[in-house]
């Protein structure tokens, strides 16, 4: 179904090699635990879809290949919601060897107030270039095969867009850009730069460093917030509180995650043993009389750019939440915020100056319930954060 919210993606794109192969013969399906060349992820297979995954996503340069596999384990035969029949799949060549990957997260979600099983597709991979494309739209077809209800992702790349385009996912364009604000231009300039071009930092810094107090003693929004911070209250709180509270901020959405305790202490758990973008802190913001306005998750570090995990605002409380988000980080010493779009975010950032939105990945999702469709196309879905693949290890270290 298309809205002014969502499109399918199918729309007049031109033909991928993705259409080719799905117009191809079938290769291979998915009932039972193995039928044809695709069966179901076994803890014997890591070994190999490690070395899969260093091939394809950090072009064979991982230093620490206990630590990978590790890290796989956890991710994809660790959540609560795991069952063997929704475990992630692998394909196999001729030989039985396993030459591509489909990563599927299990997650506990609700249509109303009926429990249904989601997946979040995560990590497609292939051993062989030349047929990933037929290789991906085997394991497409095999994924939409399980017993899940919905399937969706938040970082689908070009590739994995196209797979998706395939196989008829919708796209929600909405949930699919980054916003992003600069406290200090130089500093953000140079963190760039550090990236790539560490020796010349570190020589620079002292210049942006004095250019940045300059900017900051002029630029600054943090004297426009002080009274904006006399009317909220913001404190840290440890991520249980997070946890107990999370569920309160979902009922305007008709699809939504069931976040039990124990499957949302793991998510969070899980999302904390990320270090890229620093350490993980909650809040909880209150607004006027008291009243609990909203939660987040911020990654931050010094001198880094913060990373806005997860925003839950109560209707009418966008603002007060990002505000409140934009000046801890600010506090914090990042250089730079940014975040994915959501619908609590882009709410609360209508009044703020200086956001720019940059399109990274696409968020797609999927269903053969009438019900979800209808509430995807009409962007009555919560996706994002948690309830997606951004938290992972698997899509930002570099093991």
């Amino acid at each position: 179904m298309e809205s002014s919210a969502s499109v399918s993606i199918l729309g007049n794109a031109r033909p991928s090699p993705y259409d080719q192969a799905l117009r191809a013969p079938q290769a291979a399906t998915a009932t039972g635990d193995c039928v044809g060349r695709i069966r179901s992820f076994k803890e014997t297979d890591i070994p190999r879809v490690a070395e899969i995954f260093s091939k394809t996503f950090r072009t064979g340069k991982v230093k620490n290949p206990p630590r990978l596999a590790a890290c796989i384990r956890d991710t994809y035969f660790g959540s609560p919601a795991f069952q063997p029949e929704r475990a992630s799949i692998v394909h196999m060549n001729a030989e039985g060897i396993v030459d591509g990957f489909m990563g599927i997260i299990p997650v506990s979600y609700k249509l109303g107030e009926q429990v249904i099983s989601a997946g979040i597709l995560s990590a497609y991979m292939s051993d062989d270039p030349k047929e990933s494309p037929k290789i991906g739209v085997a394991l497409a077809r095999a994924v939409i095969s399980r017993p899940f209800d919905i399937l969706f992702t938040d970082t689908a790349n070009r590739s994995g867009l196209a797979m998706a385009r395939a196989l008829q996912f919708v796209a929600l364009p909405h949930l699919s850009l980054e916003w992003f604000k600069v406290f200090l231009p130089f500093g953000t300039w140079l963190y760039f730069l550090n990236k790539r071009l560490p020796r010349t930092a570190k020589i620079l810094r002292p210049m942006a460093s004095g250019l940045d107090i300059w900017t900051r003693l002029f630029f600054s929004e943090r004297r426009a917030t002080v009274k904006n911070s006399q009317r909220v209250q913001t404190r840290s709180i440890d991520m249980m509180e997070f946890v107990t509270h999370a569920s309160n901020f979902l009922s305007p959405y008709n699809v939504r995650p069931a976040w039990e305790p124990a499957e949302l202490e793991w998510f969070t758990k899980q999302a904390a043993r990320q270090t890229k973008n620093g350490l993980l802190e909650a809040y909880e913001v209150h607004g006027r009389g008291g009243k609990q306005a909203g939660l987040y998750l911020l990654y931050v570090r010094k001198g880094g750019v913060a990373y806005a995990l997860q925003v839950l605002a109560r209707p009418g409380a966008e603002e007060t939440v990002m505000k409140s988000l934009i000046e801890v980080a600010e506090s914090s010493g990042a250089v730079a915020i940014r975040g994915a779009t959501t619908r609590e975010a882009v709410a609360g950032l209508l009044s703020c100056s200086r956001i720019f939105y940059r399109h990274v990945m696409t968020t797609v999702a999927w269903s053969r319930n009438p019900e979800i469709v209808e509430a995807i196309g009409s962007g009555d879905i919560f996706i994002g954060g948690l309830a997606g693949e951004t938290w992972s290890q698997i899509v930002a270290e570099e093991f």
